[in-house]
């Protein structure tokens, strides 16, 4: 006999990452895949490292020049993150 309180298992899953505070975890981890889509192809393959902690991104690429372009970038970049995540959600970019 099936409990009349039954939930999808779905909703019971958001819940619980909701709970525990995923979301953010979540939602960088997204923003992180987005990142040849934000920044275009030419630029995410000299891309050493990038991941997302307090709101920031920490990007790492292997060429200077490249640096340097997306340092000029930075309000714009932030602006194309912001907008993939649907809210104000990143705040600084770090270049390493």
């Amino acid at each position: 006999m099936r409990k009349s309180n039954t939930e999808p298992l779905a909703e019971v899953l958001k819940q619980y990452i909701r709970a525990i505070g995923g979301e953010k975890k979540i939602k960088e981890i997204r923003l992180v895949k987005e990142w040849a889509n934000i920044i275009g192809p030419n630029i995410s393959k000299n891309t050493e490292k990038i991941f997302i902690n307090n709101n920031k991104v920490y990007i790492r690429f292997n060429s200077p020049i490249i640096k340097q372009e997306i340092m000029l970038l930075k309000t714009e970049i932030i602006k194309r993150f912001n907008t993939v995540a649907g809210e104000k959600f990143i705040y600084d970019i770090v270049f390493l």
